[in-house]
């Protein structure tokens, strides 16, 4: 590996993230292609992740798994977290296993973790706690984030250890050095009681890493500050509007409910009552209780659609049965 290939690396990164500039698959990829064939085995693997993920190229797994296995060959570790990933996905637990077991007795800490993983959930392997927490106290005395993250979790929730808020955050800190957007978020949450107003939240010192933890792609954060912002008496839109729509783009069902009251509202927003229906029915169907009675709200009203009784009482049910009491008012008044 040359000190051209690792700079050439470097500048693929950064293309790709958009670092220097606008982000720019196309060079990213062919200068990953370039340290690649120069004998970067880490630029192998991150081409590897080009293929899977069909990123600048057409989506090709087994493309991917090759250049998986010769960055491994070339002594690239890492890259066995990648095949594992791969067979994970495609729901071969074992041979998923069996990577991440090679790569874990290479040293590499992120298959350290989805082996604690597996024996936290009793997958493939059986469940074992303690073995799950060695794991990740292992992943996490290397300084691995996830590692950090996963042994956390272990002491907020008691798994295979007793509950130790104290550690907890100093594991939490640490993986905040390192910009893990779950530490941003679960510290910010730290800060509250959970009985603050949208209002509250904003001035409370939780905001500036729920912000954070948003900017790193934490969706709970995005959701967070998205709602607060528009929600309160003081709303700032056009602050709140784009952690919406970035968390309705990663899927939130709670985040698309949000927008689509803003969308009925026309507040922060257009009204758009088609929109506001379709945000709202894709949040209900995703189990979101109060897009559930929004929903029945718009099918009884005829809000920029025809009003449907019968539709509307389904939804209301649904509500109700997943213990929205409004909804529950609402169906005995329609009897």
């Amino acid at each position: 590996m040359t000190d051209s290939s690792d700079q050439l690396l470097e500048e693929a990164r950064n293309a790709y993230l958009g670092i220097d500039g606008e982000r720019d698959i196309d060079k990213a990829l062919d200068l990953c292609q370039q340290a690649d064939e120069k004998g970067n085995f880490e630029a192998t693997r991150l081409l590897g992740t080009f293929y899977e993920d069909g990123i600048g190229v057409d989506q090709d797994t087994n493309r991917a798994l090759e250049l998986y296995k010769k960055a491994v060959e070339g002594g690239f570790a890492h890259a066995f977290y990648n095949m594992g990933n791969l067979f994970f996905k495609q729901q071969d637990f074992k041979t998923a296993l069996d990577h991440w077991a090679h790569g874990a007795e290479c040293g590499d800490a992120y298959c350290v973790v989805s082996l604690g993983l597996c024996f936290e959930e009793g997958r493939v392997v059986e469940q074992d706690l303690e073995e799950a927490v060695r794991l990740y106290e292992h992943a996490a005395d290397a300084e691995n984030s996830e590692g950090q993250i996963r042994l956390a979790i272990c002491y907020r929730d008691g798994i295979g250890v007793e509950p130790d808020t104290q550690k907890m955050n100093e594991l939490l800190e640490a993986a905040k050095t390192q910009n893990h957007p779950f530490a941003w978020y679960e510290l910010g949450r730290q800060k509250l009681t959970g009985d603050e107003s949208a209002e509250q939240v904003v001035q409370s010192p939780a905001m500036p890493y729920f912000e954070k933890a948003a900017e790193l792609g934490q969706i709970e954060a995005m959701e967070v500050c998205g709602e607060v912002l528009c929600m309160g008496p003081q709303a700032d839109y056009k602050k709140g509007v784009p952690f919406l729509e970035h968390a309705v783009a990663a899927e939130s069902p709670r985040a698309k409910y949000i927008l689509a009251i803003l969308c009925a509202s026309g507040k922060g927003v257009p009204v758009n009552f088609d929109k506001a229906h379709q945000l709202c029915e894709s949040a209900a169907t995703a189990g979101e209780p109060n897009a559930m009675r929004m929903l029945g709200m718009m099918y009884e009203r005829g809000d920029g659609l025809d009003a449907d009784a019968a539709t509307a009482k389904k939804w209301y049910q649904r509500a109700a049965d997943a213990g929205d009491e409004v909804a529950r008012q609402r169906l005995a008044e329609m009897e």
